[in-house]
């Protein structure tokens, strides 16, 4: 994602203007010029060498020559990429100059972007209406991830207050409003979306409400990408070659499946550094033969599911498989923003003899190309290649290479593996013991149990290790497992998260319908659309372990009200499994779940270990329905034997509820309800610990200390003497 972090302030002139720069922006930023003018024929001079005219666009519907303000107005755009120091001279109006305004805005990406794609549409509203709606000429290739900016200049001053800015429906935020008084007005606004949320496929229209009838508008659109090729810095010194080899092998090993496909988009630089730098020593990825027999790192054939663009990889060259990138944002969360996509040869390059590697070749013919760039780097030792062909293992083998089974169902599997001479064989975590038997029977020197993308798992995990010689384990979220089970909660909450537009480590999203499963706004909420259950584990927030006493809180707003006023906005905690939440809140394996209904009423109940019904143990009423758009605000109180619910918007509190049943464990947030309204926003779910009796002390990481109660909110610890000290 680009963001726009700094700005020049608005500057305006007569026939003449000097733009104002930036005071921040480093080389490789994008520098945006605005320049709204009257006169829909302006002739503009004075713009430098180097600044790139993107296009411009004029409401024109007449050609007088705006002594007054009956005239029509333009906008033009121009860009540059930043280097060294950026200064801009006057800007003059070389023929029918009026009023000018400018500003220049600095763009940076998040992934480290300095090569930009940028695309501009133009377009007109020409009724003079409160009702704003400026239709484009053109969609500009607008996808999930851009970033979007669009400015407006209007034939006078009187702009009014605008409301409500939308691009196809998603908010836009303000970035001026531009407006002189020189004699002769012009006036404008300036909206951006930063990470558009979903591609736009069909027509682009900017919509807005004006507190006062708008004179005709000029619009234009940028629409900015950041497509510079960024390769990771070495991981390491560079190792000697056959540094690894399967003698080296530690005793237990972690395998990051599509380098960690969870918290992190699949088989990216993005996915390999964090499971990296996280400690794990063996990164896997896919692999697949472009038309120019360039081997691409990708899961799919079809382009389409992982990127912003569509194709298949067998019929692309590698440039046109390159010019792509991978769309962070088409899992639940758009921070990662688009992304490079690897070649073979550059996770070879960063990782070999730093870490073990499995490499799944796709295509059976790419296998030859495969093993020689392994071969040449000298990590015949440490690089594995995979597939779910066990004919492939003799290919492999032919061509010098070690050889990883990945597909094993049954004991026949295992034995046909080993009589091929696999070198490392996948075994289903799940399966009965006695396919782990006939593995650690055999003659496969290397087993790993898959998929194991919880920490509830590794109970399993450990017990095959002791009996079965099971090496290490696959997953999907490898930096999440593979901390400490019994780990201390941080009682962090989701701000720095949510702000980030990222995923948390270990966060799992369910959804009984595919196209409406839990997304991560670019506002910082996690939205629950309509149409179905939806849960979220918070991995990150959740542990087995957990203070004497701690508070839970959670705020929502309804976005459109559902059909059944018994729906619920859900906070589900102390469960002992950290599995992917359906949301029901029935008939969970074990915890409590917190129902905060749409009518008002809220209720928690326990969920028994195990799962059976839900046992209602405690309850408040707020007196009144929610109404949607107003934040909703619970909290649950904890200590060793009693809840406490306590609706903050009302004040509205419960009994003292005493059940000791269960304690610590993982937290999930959801939403009930199938109906196809019913959506709901959350922007704050957090696990503080609370105050023992006094002296007043809370937990502060590890420490308990003496104080004012405080609660960890947005990034930081904060006195909040209004919270009860139990």
């Amino acid at each position: 994602m680009s963001t726009i972090y700094a700005a020049g302030s608005i500057t305006y002139g007569t026939t003449s203007v000097v733009p104002s720069m930036p005071t921040t922006y480093v080389d490789g930023d994008l520098l945006v010029l605005f320049v709204g003018a009257k006169r829909y024929d302006i002739v503009l001079a004075g713009i430098p060498a180097g600044w790139t005219f993107q296009g411009s666009s004029n409401s024109g519907t007449t050609t007088t020559t705006n002594t007054s303000d009956a005239g029509d107005t333009v906008v033009h755009i121009y860009t540059k990429t930043a280097s060294g120091t950026e200064t801009l001279p006057a800007i003059t109006a070389a023929s029918n100059g009026q009023v000018m305004a400018t500003r220049v805005f600095a763009i940076q990406h998040d992934g480290g972007a300095t090569t930009w794609d940028v695309a501009f549409a133009g377009g007109k509203d020409t009724t003079a209406t409160t009702d704003i709606v400026v239709p484009y000429a053109s969609n500009p290739g607008i996808i999930a991830g851009d970033t979007v900016l669009v400015f407006n200049t209007i034939r006078t001053d009187t702009v009014g207050t605008w409301t409500a800015a939308a691009l196809n429906g998603m908010t836009m935020g303000s970035e001026g409003t531009p407006s002189s008084s020189l004699g002769v007005d012009i006036g404008g606004r300036l909206w951006s979306i930063e990470g558009v949320t979903a591609d736009i496929t069909g027509p682009v229209t900017f919509t807005a409400t004006s507190t006062s009838a708008t004179t005709i508008v000029a619009s234009g659109l940028l629409r900015v990408r950041g497509t510079g090729i960024v390769t990771p810095p070495p991981v390491d010194p560079p190792p000697a070659a056959d540094a690894l080899t399967p003698a080296t092998w530690p005793a237990f090993i972690v395998d990051a499946h599509q380098s960690g496909s969870t918290s992190t988009p699949e088989n990216t630089f993005e996915a390999a550094a964090s499971a990296y730098a996280s400690g794990i020593r063996m990164i896997d990825l896919d692999a697949r033969f472009t038309s120019d027999n360039v081997v691409v790192v990708m899961h799919d054939d079809d382009v389409s599911r992982t990127t912003n663009g569509t194709g298949s990889v067998p019929t692309m060259t590698a440039a046109q498989v390159r010019a792509l990138r991978v769309n962070g944002g088409k899992g639940w969360a758009p921070g990662w923003g688009l992304l490079t996509i690897p070649l073979a040869t550059e996770m070879l390059d960063l990782y070999g003899n730093k870490a073990y590697m499995t490499i799944e070749a796709k295509d059976e013919a790419s296998i030859p190309t495969l093993a020689g760039l392994v071969k040449a780097r000298g990590l015949a030792g440490s690089v594995y290649i995979n597939s779910n062909r066990l004919t492939d293992a003799a290919v492999v083998h032919q061509n010098g290479c070690l050889f990883h089974f990945w597909s094993s169902a049954s004991s026949a599997d295992i034995t046909a593996a080993a009589n091929a001479g696999v070198d490392l064989v996948n075994v289903g975590v799940g399966l009965a013991d006695s396919v782990f038997a006939t593995a650690r029977d055999s003659t496969i020197p290397k087993i790993l149990a898959t998929d194991v993308p919880r920490r509830s798992k590794m109970a399993r995990v450990k017990y095959l290790a002791a009996n079965y010689r099971v090496n290490g384990y696959i997953s999907d979220d490898p930096v999440y497992v593979g901390e400490a089970i019994d780990k201390t909660p941080d009682f962090d909450s989701t701000a720095s998260r949510l702000a980030a537009q990222k995923f948390g480590v270990g966060w799992f999203a369910y959804t009984s319908v595919a196209t409406v499963r839990p997304t991560i706004t670019t506002t910082g909420k996690i939205r629950f659309p309509g149409g179905s259950r939806n849960g979220v584990l918070l991995g990150d927030m959740g542990s087995t372990t957990a203070p004497s006493s701690y508070s839970l809180r959670y705020a929502w707003t309804w976005t459109t009200a559902p059909s059944d006023p018994s729906y619920s906005a859900l906070l589900r905690f102390a469960s002992p499994t950290d599995g992917v939440w359906s949301g029901s809140g029935v008939g969970e394996d074990g915890g409590y779940t917190v129902n905060a209904h749409y009518s008002g009423l809220i209720e928690l109940f326990m969920e028994p270990v195990g799962g059976g019904t839900s046992v209602l143990i405690g309850s408040v009423d707020t007196g009144a329905p929610v109404t949607v758009g107003t934040r909703q605000v619970v909290r649950v109180d904890v200590t060793p034997t009693t809840i406490k619910m306590v609706h903050e918007t009302t004040g509205a509190t419960s009994s003292l509820i005493t059940d000791t049943t269960m304690r610590g464990g993982y937290l999930h947030v959801g939403k009930s309800g199938t109906n196809a309204a019913g959506a709901l926003e959350m922007d704050t779910v957090e696990r503080v610990a609370l105050a023992v009796p006094a002296p007043h002390r809370v937990l502060v990481g590890t420490t308990w200390v003496n104080e004012t109660p405080r609660v960890f909110q947005a990034g930081s610890w904060i006195s909040d003497t209004s919270r009860p000290v139990l």
